[in-house]
């Protein structure tokens, strides 16, 4: 069996709150707002992994490390089709 893996940035309770009320007011017409427990930043999606892999994955990611940094998601995007969005930035110059 396999799942679709990513590893992702999850915001605290607070950030939370404000990208939930944000899309609101933000989001197209005719897109749902994503509901607030799966709002994330995705870092790098993985694809589908064999159940097998997860142990070696979670490992890895317990070792990643970096410094805290401002991110500025200045780019709104969405797909039709499934009718979901997402917020992104335009480059490294929109980085705070």
């Amino acid at each position: 069996m396999s799942r679709r893996l990513f590893f992702a940035l999850w915001p605290d309770e607070a950030l939370r709150r404000r990208l939930a009320d944000w899309q609101q007011t933000h989001l197209p017409p005719g897109v749902q707002p994503t509901h607030p427990a799966d709002l994330h930043l995705t870092l790098h999606f993985l694809g589908q992994v064999e159940e097998g892999r997860l142990g070696a994955l979670r490992e890895l990611g317990d070792r990643l490390a970096g410094e805290a940094f401002a991110l500025c998601l200045d780019h709104l995007g969405h797909w039709p089709g499934p009718r979901w969005a997402s917020r992104s930035t335009r480059g490294p110059g929109s980085r705070t």
